[in-house]
């Protein structure tokens, strides 16, 4: 609904987020989204962001499984990322969750995407707050050029981007490393900034 080198672990619990430090001056906070996506996630990753400009993290990890959210908390969120000086990966976790509808157009925002095994992301018709499916080109050509601009932003294909939408298309983690929509298939945090250490 939408309405480059290896990494050692330390784990420290802070609130809604997870510190961990991957040796000195190369640590990534970890911060999971696990339902709708609403103005309290927004407060969340505001905070996230700040929190990580503060302690000089090198990289924030979104952990994200939802089933979409509020409109507007989806596009602010988009637009903290499109700010961050810090690379934001989003990655569809745990194996077997989803990010469907406003959980795909924030995924599109990150600067990674990454799904785990049996995840799920796509369903991004908005719809009313009663379920109704909108149809209205005022809307859906607003939000096919947030989805599809953001796709390009990150060079990638913005075809699959606009089909979430007009075709409420649904990809497992393997057709959307095929369709280029996202970067990695992984299947914890450790297995992804392992894949990540090819990256600068």
């Amino acid at each position: 609904m939408l309405t480059k080198k290896g990494f050692v672990f330390l784990i420290v619990l802070l609130f809604s987020f997870t510190l961990k430090a991957y040796a000195e001056n190369n640590s990534v906070l970890v911060v999971k989204v696990n339902g709708e996506i609403t103005r309290a996630t927004e407060v969340m990753l505001s905070d996230a962001i700040n929190f990580a400009n503060s302690y000089n993290v090198r990289l924030i990890v979104v952990e994200l499984n939802t089933p979409g959210g509020e409109l507007d908390s989806v596009q602010s969120i988009m637009e903290m990322f499109d700010a961050s000086k810090i690379p934001v990966v989003v990655f569809v976790y745990p194996i077997g969750a989803s990010a469907w509808s406003g959980g795909t157009y924030i995924l599109m925002a990150s600067h990674i995407a990454a799904m785990a095994s049996g995840t799920t992301i796509g369903s991004c018709q908005p719809v009313t707050e009663t379920g109704t499916p909108i149809n209205e080109s005022k809307y859906l050509n607003a939000l096919i050029a947030l989805m599809v601009n953001h796709a390009k932003l990150h060079s990638r294909n913005e075809t699959t981007a606009r089909m979430f939408i007009t075709e409420n298309l649904n990809l497992g983690p393997e057709d959307a490393l095929r369709y280029h929509v996202i970067e990695l298939i992984a299947n914890n945090v450790g297995n992804l900034l392992s894949e990540l250490s090819n990256y600068s």
